[in-house]
């Protein structure tokens, strides 16, 4: 909604909205109200739904560097984000849990911090089509983890990314740096990291290489940097972009689709019978 109220407005010199505020907002409103409205404030003993802190933080942290657009301002909200997130996050892990307690912060740094040099660097609907998708397969594999209550906020995350890069195709020139990244990536990262959590605690059958490979698929559009040619060819990289992207979303849910099948009794016994006749 936000977007719209906009849309024919012209963008700056250096690509930005002449309201820069409104594209986080209206990335990180639908999320933080749909986890409000459905589950109240993230208290109480169902540790994940302190999911809601990342779009809290990210749009929180989003809004000084709209005004602050210095190198060092991104290291500095960068930093602090990775360290804010996983106290609010997973305030009650145990201390033999240590290495739980620190992958949210290790995410915002890994993939964040290369992610806004290359939006900074990168312009265009490739770069938002691309986060639409990661956003998307985040969402599904979520969904297919069977973490109803938490996909449902993702979801709002999704469709208003999916705006996002229908309204980049009418601004070429957007740059999605110091903003819409900070409100996206952590919280499709957070939400992957609780379904993950969730999957190992049922002992389900999601291998953690899908959502690994899920939460990093945004990183693979740096893959299209490596080729000179698609480094001079902006379009061609774009899509190049876009399909590394949803490469390694499909490789995700092949992963969590393609599970092992159970072993039968029946095969037990065949074996049981084969070494009794010493076959």
């Amino acid at each position: 909604m936000l977007l719209a109220l906009r849309w024919r407005s012209r963008p700056n010199a250096d690509g930005r909205e002449p309201w820069p505020w409104r594209i986080p907002l209206a990335l990180g409103a639908p999320v933080i109200l749909a986890f409000l409205a459905l589950y109240g404030w993230p208290a109480g003993s169902e540790t994940w739904r302190t999911a809601a802190f990342a779009p809290i933080l990210g749009l929180a942290a989003a809004m000084p560097l709209l005004v602050i657009r210095a190198p060092w301002a991104r290291a500095v909200t960068v930093l602090g984000l990775a360290v804010a997130l996983p106290v609010l996050l997973l305030p009650y892990t145990r201390p033999e849990q240590w290495v739980i307690q620190l992958l949210p912060g290790a995410l915002v740094v890994v993939l964040v911090g290369p992610m806004e040099v290359l939006v900074a660097r990168r312009r265009g609907p490739s770069m938002a089509i691309g986060l639409a998708i990661a956003a998307g397969a985040a969402t599904g594999l979520v969904l297919v983890s069977e973490f109803l209550k938490l996909s449902i906020p993702l979801a709002a995350l999704s469709f208003s990314t999916a705006l996002l890069a229908v309204y980049t195709l009418r601004r070429p020139t957007l740059s999605l740096a110091a903003g819409p990244l900070l409100v996206i990536v952590p919280t499709t990262a957070t939400a992957l990291l609780f379904a993950w959590l969730e999957e190992k605690y049922r002992q389900g059958p999601i291998p953690v290489a899908a959502f690994a490979l899920a939460a990093l698929a945004p990183l693979a559009m740096w893959l299209a940097e490596l080729a000179p040619l698609l480094r001079r060819r902006a379009r061609l990289g774009g899509v190049v972009r876009v399909a590394l992207v949803a490469g390694a979303c499909a490789g995700a849910f092949a992963l969590a689709l393609v599970r092992p099948k159970p072993a039968s009794p029946s095969g037990d016994y065949d074996r049981m019978y084969h070494d009794m006749l010493g076959k």
